[in-house]
C-alpha cells in the first residue's frame, strides 16, 4: 500500500532533523519510492509503499517529535480508474 506522508519540520529542531536524516534506515515493511525537499519551507514530502500501517508508523515515530506529520494513504491514478470502472 503506497502512504504520502508530509513532515513539516519545527524550526528549532531543524539540526536534529538533519542529523537523524543523514543516519535514517527505514524499518523492514517500508519501501521508499521518493522524497522531496520543498525549499525553503521546512517540509518534506515522502512517499512509501508499506505492508501496512503498522510498519510505516514504525517509519513515522521518530519524527514526531521534530514535524508537524500527516500520513495519507495512496493510489496511483490508474489503480484508481481501475477501481472505479468496477463500481
Amino acid at each position: 500500500m503506497l502512504f504520502v506522508t508530509e513532515l513539516y519540520f519545527y524550526a528549532e529542531k531543524m539540526e536534529e532533523a538533519i542529523k537523524l536524516r543523514s543516519q535514517w534506515q527505514n524499518p523492514p515493511g517500508v519501501k521508499p519510492i521518493a522524497e522531496y525537499v520543498l525549499l525553503g519551507q521546512r517540509r518534506v514530502i515522502s512517499i512509501d509503499e508499506a505492508t501496512d500501517g503498522g510498519a510505516l508508523m514504525q517509519a513515522v515515530a521518530p519524527w514526531a517529535a521534530l514535524a508537524d506529520i500527516t500520513v495519507s494513504p495512496a493510489m496511483t491514478t490508474e489503480e484508481s480508474l481501475k477501481l472505479l470502472a468496477q463500481m
